[in-house]
């Protein structure tokens, strides 16, 4: 398993363990970008979590963008409409945004305004070793708009089915491959 599907799936069970009946995904789309770990609370804010496991996995979050056109038909032209910044400005698909990084990965100086800080943190003790999320900066609301819409849940029963549908022919694939593999070691 890869380190940050690794520590999503700690983050998951660690807001499971302390939230109740919310809807958690991991590596979920929500508008042109896909979260880490996506979190609807039960107010019908929605916080993003992205995970970084480098600096230069921290910098490049810095470069995601989608394109927007500008301009009427036959002249229109695209621009790049960067994520933080459209976050630093109020908009954004996401109520708060958390950077979670393993544990002095990322100072809290080099988070920008609009988002928060959580840590990934090693215990050890005689019972072994275990891992906590310790929040460093806490997040500030983007904005205050509610995902508590008719449409909000279309559109996350739609983009569910979609996953669900990949998730199956993904196995049947894995399956079909596992018995190839399996009739060439009887020979």
């Amino acid at each position: 398993m890869k380190l940050s599907d690794n520590i999503a799936h700690k983050l998951i069970s660690s807001i499971r363990k302390s939230s109740g009946y919310e809807i958690i995904l991991p590596n979920f789309y929500v508008g042109h970008y896909e979260m880490d770990v996506f979190r609807r609370m039960k107010s019908g804010y929605v916080y993003e979590y992205e995970i970084k496991i480098s600096r230069s996995d921290f910098k490049n979050d810095f470069k995601k963008h989608k394109s927007k056109r500008v301009g009427l038909y036959p002249n229109h032209q695209f621009e790049k409409e960067y994520k933080h910044e459209c976050m630093s400005i109020g908009r954004g698909d996401c109520n708060k945004f958390f950077f979670v990084v393993p544990e002095n990965l990322i100072q809290p100086e080099e988070v920008p305004e609009h988002a928060g800080l959580i840590w990934l943190v090693e215990r050890t003790s005689s019972h072994g070793t275990f891992f906590d999320f310790k929040t460093i900066k806490n997040a500030p609301f983007i904005h205050k708009n509610k995902n508590d819409s008719k449409k909000f849940f279309e559109n996350l029963a739609v983009s569910l089915s979609f996953r669900e549908v990949n998730q199956r022919n993904k196995l049947i694939r894995m399956k079909h491959k596992f018995e190839e593999l399996k009739s060439k070691f009887k020979k």
